[in-house]
């Protein structure tokens, strides 16, 4: 690795003489700021100073010209593990006495260049810039990032942590890269990268591209300044936001719900990029013009820290992010419309420079209960199969709300349960349970009741008459979780990641030779959490077999690409060769979780005497 201090272009090493010699002959100087933000397994947590360092080092060879040390002070960093966010005002309040300082002190032409991309973050680093041309007119100042300077590039130039940071970091220091980390599957989904698997995509080739590209424009932008051009921090916006965040969004039909006067729908984002929403510029209902006072946005998506975002509180430092194929809840208080079926129409801002929409049918047909629904949401798509995790923690209010969506039979269950715990448990998630299949059937909560096939699997009935839905819950401590899917069998189930009694007994019993093999290096919590996440696979299987007790896990085995950690294979069991079944590890931090789906469902039976 090449000494640092020999870089004639890095400030912290250049000596006094050294310094008048560049404010005398070429007075540019660079500020890289960064931030540290999980950027999936496989990336080190400084990627963005990293890159933007490397960029700005690679620029200055070219036009002249020192670079500050990075900055990693950042607004806009993705609520996920070990990173570290500021306010805007914080940001602001490092980086005006840092720019005021460097043209007081005879830099000409100061660059920003950010290596980390949040709308918010950037827009104050903008404002930063004009504002210190504004005081020193003879300065240039201009605030930029890699993914701007190389929007008019063929192929992709933006996405977080996976094929173009990945290759950016492969080129500037492949040592810091472990794609081993990563999974074996090129559709696997991993957290912190909002793009495809960068295990089958990213390389050092692609990264050097990118860079070259960016440093050429960067330079020509540069030389601008001494024809006489000024620093314009807005204009590569412009055309970032246009190529990236441009196209509609699209309202989901069966989303539509209605409470107390109020409206809330959900919009998904199927395009490949982020969107910046900093505002709502308008909402007609069938034409009509709805009031947006108290209106939210709110996205459950995991990782992300925007819930229930007051629509007037939107701006340019307080914008919200749809990522891609995420969806947002927008929630009307004042919308007034009747159960039925709509047309919506949505006119949003993106970073405040461009105009989308969003146009669709919307049904209604659904009149939630006065209370209820802030204990429930969205967990997890996977296909047809929707996930949805309930809050199970106690909660005088959500507990209250929940006996709202119970029947008189539900009530007197509830009334047997002698402890407290598993009657809350039993509660709130029949609550959940009645919610999302009332707004997915049609039908008022009050029409849906339950019956169990042969083996005690439930099933729901609509006005008496079996509904063309598959479900199943599972709950653990604090965790439950519903899968809801349109036809096939369905099993789901989640255990809290806490220490076991009995489970070396266990795992002799419920587990093959070959899955207990695994067990023979795990210890403490390794060996724990290895454990659950077996058990859960098995169990989810069973489930979805919906054979009750009379399966024996021990007769058939986990994936072996499972066992070695993949989260996602098909399986089929031994005596049943015919169907086969997508089998999924959904769990996290706090729980093992995982989802068997029929991938080739036979007719569903008649379960009517």
């Amino acid at each position: 690795m090449a000494d640092p201090s020999l870089d004639p272009t890095a400030y912290e090493f250049v000596r006094p003489a050294r310094m008048r010699q560049v404010l005398e002959e070429t007075p540019i100087v660079f500020l890289p700021v960064g931030c540290v933000e999980y950027h999936g397994p496989h990336l080190p947590l400084g990627v963005d100073m990293l890159t933007a360092d490397n960029i700005c080092h690679r620029t200055a060879a070219v036009t002249g010209g020192v670079v500050l040390p990075p900055l990693w002070l950042a607004s806009g960093v993705l609520p996920l593990p070990h990173g570290i966010t500021v306010t805007t005002t914080t940001l602001r309040s490092a980086v005006r006495p840092i720019l005021r300082q460097l043209a007081a002190g005879g830099f000409k032409v100061i660059v920003v260049f950010s290596g980390h991309g949040a709308l918010d973050h950037l827009h104050v680093l903008r404002e930063e810039t004009d504002r210190l041309m504004d005081e020193f007119p003879d300065v240039n100042a201009l605030t930029t990032v890699w993914n701007e300077l190389n929007a008019g590039m063929e192929g992709d130039i933006h996405d977080h942590g996976a094929k173009v940071e990945t290759s950016y970091l492969m080129e500037f220091h492949p040592h810091t890269v472990d794609l081993g980390t990563l999974e074996d599957d090129p559709e696997a989904e991993h957290v912190g990268i909002y793009a495809a698997n960068p295990r089958f995509t990213a390389s050092r080739e692609w990264g050097k591209i990118m860079a070259d590209h960016a440093v050429e424009r960067l330079a020509r932008i540069i030389e601008g300044f001494s024809e006489g051009e000024r620093a314009d921090s807005w204009m590569t916006l412009r055309q970032l936001v246009e190529r990236l965040q441009a196209g509609d969004l699209v309202v989901v039909e069966d989303s539509g719900r209605i409470r107390n006067g109020s409206v809330s729908f959900e919009l998904h984002n199927p395009h490949p990029q982020s969107k910046y929403i900093t505002a709502v510029d308008s909402l007609t209902i069938d034409g009509r013009q709805i009031d947006l006072a108290g209106a939210t946005l709110a996205n459950p998506s995991i990782g992300e820290g925007h819930t229930n975002t007051p629509v007037d509180r939107l701006g340019p430092l307080t914008g919200f992010y749809i990522r891609r194929d995420q969806r947002m809840v927008v929630t009307v208080p004042h919308a007034r419309i009747e159960p039925g079926d709509h047309v919506v129409e949505v006119r949003l801002v993106l970073a405040d420079v461009l105009e989308i929409g969003a146009r669709g049918s919307l049904k209604s047909d659904v009149t939630e209960p006065r209370t209820g629904g802030s204990w429930w949401r969205l967990y997890r798509s996977l296909g047809d199969t929707t996930i949805f995790h309930v809050d199970l923690r106690p909660h005088a209010d959500h507990e209250a709300a929940s006996l709202a969506w119970l029947d008189a039979a539900e009530r007197r269950r509830l009334r047997r349960f002698q402890i407290h715990g598993p009657g809350r448990r039993f509660a709130l998630c029949r609550a959940a349970l009645r919610a999302v299949l009332a707004s997915r059937l049609a039908g008022r909560n009050e029409r849906i009741t339950f019956g169990a096939d042969d083996h005690g699997k439930p099933f729901a009935r609509v006005d008496g008459v079996p509904a063309a839905i598959s479900f199943n819950i599972s709950h653990s401590g604090d965790h439950g979780l519903i899968a809801v899917a349109p036809l096939g069998r369905l099993g789901i189930d989640v255990e809290e990641r806490q220490p076991r009694r009995h489970m070396d007994r266990l795992i002799e019993t419920v587990f093959t030779e070959t899955e207990q093999a695994a067990f023979t290096t795990a210890e403490g919590k390794d060996r724990t959490d290895l454990f659950l996440d077996f058990w859960t696979l098995k169990e989810a299987l069973v489930k979805a077999l919906g054979t009750g007790l009379s399966t024996d896990p021990a007769t058939f085995e986990i994936p072996p690409v499972m066992q070695s950690g993949r989260k996602r294979s098909a399986f089929r069991f031994p005596d049943l060769p015919t169907v086969t079944w997508h089998l999924d590890n959904i769990g996290n931090e706090a729980y093992a979780a995982a989802v068997a789906r029929e991938m080739t469902p036979e007719p569903a039976p008649n379960r009517e005497p």
